[in-house]
């Protein structure tokens, strides 16, 4: 396998619970993963109206997305 960054494997060891490569498409790994992302470090903080507020960086997510589809 590609050696993937720690964001890609954790996503990756997620879609593939089942063993079967990270093939399934089930519903609650999709929310697994989702919801992972925002515990994966793929947040940055930003100031909006004089609030720091956290994001998750879209350009990060679409990074790791197109990692992950070289697989």
């Amino acid at each position: 396998m590609t050696n993937l960054s720690p964001a890609a494997e954790v996503i990756f060891t997620i879609a593939d619970l089942n063993g079967d490569g990270g093939k399934s498409h089930n519903a609650s790994f999709a929310a697994s993963i989702l919801r992972t992302l925002t515990c994966a470090g793929l947040t940055k903080e930003t100031m909006i109206d004089g609030w720091v507020c956290k994001a998750i960086d879209v350009e990060t997510i679409l990074d790791v997305a197109a990692e992950l589809e070289q697989i």
